[in-house]
């Protein structure tokens, strides 16, 4: 018998719910408008793993390492199938939908999809925070 797949998807980066549209890249506009229309917002939560500035957008990869945490928010998929199948060709060949472990700010844990770097994230800076709102929020830093 074949595994049942997650009903959730944890995102972390361009398709937050906390991005106001106007600050969103035009590329991210039409995947997140796809993520409204074929989920519904569960709450903030948190997934274990590093979180990187790939460019403009950020990349995950998970870890098991302790205070390693990636934040962002868990969806309800209403339509997994249209959702995820536009969500593939959104996020390309450099991200890998995987099934991860994520933990509601509630406390409850559970299942879902996440896209994950494909490769590794080579001289990618790190989002220390693991936070994306709170990067794209924050100044940049000069130069050591």
């Amino acid at each position: 018998m074949a595994a049942v797949a997650p009903e959730h998807l944890f995102v972390y980066g361009s398709l937050l719910s906390g991005i106001p549209v106007t600050a969103r890249p035009l590329e991210a506009r039409a995947p997140f408008a796809e993520l409204s229309g074929c989920g519904r917002l569960i709450g903030p939560a948190s997934a274990s793993g590093r979180l990187f500035a790939v460019a403009w957008y950020p990349g995950f990869v998970p870890g098991k390492s302790p205070g390693k945490q990636v934040r962002g928010e868990v969806w309800r998929l209403t339509h997994p199938d249209r959702l995820l199948a536009a969500l593939d060709d959104y996020e390309g060949d450099g991200y890998v939908r995987s099934r991860i472990r994520a933990k509601l700010d509630t406390g409850a844990r559970l299942e879902a999809f996440a896209y994950l770097l494909a490769n590794s994230p080579g001289a990618a800076p790190r989002i220390e925070s693991g936070d994306y709102l709170a990067w794209l929020n924050s100044p940049p830093q000069a130069p050591a």
